[in-house]
């Protein structure tokens, strides 16, 4: 049996170079953004180095079963709807 799950894992430094290349002027709009991710997700401090990334989605793939109900979603590298 084959079970198709999407996950979509964290934001990892080598997606987004510009994330610490930001200038001078971006600098106050950045700290509104991660005001508001720090609400959202107090543990997000930014982009990780890849490795924990897919220790994350393999562990999400590994718990998934057509007995849990996984098959055809789209799930966070939590298992969860929680994206940050």
């Amino acid at each position: 049996m084959i079970i198709v799950c999407n996950s979509y894992p964290r934001k990892k430094t080598t997606s987004n170079p510009y994330f610490y290349a930001v200038t001078e002027d971006q600098m106050p709009k950045m700290g509104e953004i991660m005001k508001k991710l720090s609400a959202y997700a107090p543990h997000f401090t930014g982009p990780e180095a890849p490795e924990p990334a897919v220790k994350d989605v393999l562990s999400v793939i590994n718990r998934s079963s057509v007995e849990n109900g996984n098959g055809g979603t789209f799930v966070s590298h939590f298992g969860d709807k929680q994206w940050i």
